[in-house]
């Protein structure tokens, strides 16, 4: 089924938001030559809306995403991603949480708006 202008804005836009925090890990790799946290933190943050938000959606009766599906996801992608920085660099800082919620609020706006993003069947 084909997506129609504003299905393909939606794909668009949340493919970006998706790449981003994948973006910034890839450049610090890059600036540093062995700085792979940033990247690791952004796949936590990634895996965890995925998995929230696909859960949720096959779950529903209308197969949409709502805000409290969103809601949890962002705080489920959140506490991943601070779990992975904790792992990896064994920090605690307010620095971790705004870099995690930040990966995680892309991570979890670009999933949602890929799941809007899928042609309605019917």
């Amino acid at each position: 089924m084909k997506r129609s202008s504003r299905e393909m804005l939606f794909l668009i836009v949340g493919t970006l938001l998706i790449a981003a925090p994948f973006g910034f890990g890839l450049l610090r790799a890059q600036q540093t030559g062995t700085d792979w946290r940033y990247l690791w933190v952004a796949i936590a943050a990634f895996v965890g809306s995925s998995i929230v938000i696909a859960l949720g959606v096959s779950r529903s009766r209308t197969s949409t995403v709502t805000v409290g599906i969103g809601a949890v996801a962002l705080i489920v992608a959140t506490l991943t991603a601070v779990l992975g920085a904790k792992f990896l660099a064994n920090t605690q800082s307010v620095a971790t949480w705004i870099v995690a919620f930040a990966f995680a609020f892309c991570a979890t706006v670009g999933t949602v708006l890929y799941f809007v993003s899928r042609p309605r069947t019917g």
